[in-house]
């Protein structure tokens, strides 16, 4: 028993080191009724020694939602989906317009002017993150209060 219990300790203590991944300042711009997709931004970071990666995301505002990067297609930016957000060990990572990004496809209705809405994040580790974006006109995330991680209300 006590073998087992220690088995159960070692493991905890070793996955958890892939816990150290936090997402902060999660923002979307407003949309028009007709617009059928949005964009999520937010500050990836890795206050841990093992790196981690963000390998997909949903909310339940959009039928779905894709990681994307701008990239520069012979002189011409262009947007494509990635298949991760590499978030090394003691680093943060920008989602930020003009870069990585979350792209919500399908909304379900028109993200308004101060709303809120829930992000679920999905690391490379396996652990699974709930945030709370915040709809502003396209500002970023300088001006808004900041809540508590694990039910960010900014």
């Amino acid at each position: 028993m006590l073998k087992s219990l220690s088995m159960l300790a070692l493991l905890a203590v070793s996955t958890g080191a892939w816990a150290d991944v936090q997402a902060t300042q999660a923002w979307s711009r407003f949309t028009a009724p007709s617009v059928p997709t949005g964009v999520v931004f937010m500050q990836l970071n890795n206050t841990g020694t093992k790196a981690d990666a963000l390998v997909s995301v949903s909310s339940p505002v959009a039928k779905k939602a894709e990681i994307h990067n701008h990239i520069n297609d012979k002189g011409v930016m262009r947007m494509r989906q990635v298949a991760k957000v590499d978030v090394p060990a003691g680093k943060s990572v920008s989602l930020q317009p003009g870069g990585f990004h979350v792209m919500l496809m399908g909304l379900k209705k028109p993200l308004k002017l101060n709303d809120t809405f829930p992000v679920t994040l999905k690391y490379q580790s396996g652990r699974t993150e709930k945030i709370t974006a915040t709809v502003n006109n396209g500002s970023g995330m300088q001006n808004m209060n900041h809540g508590e991680h694990h039910d960010h209300q900014m």
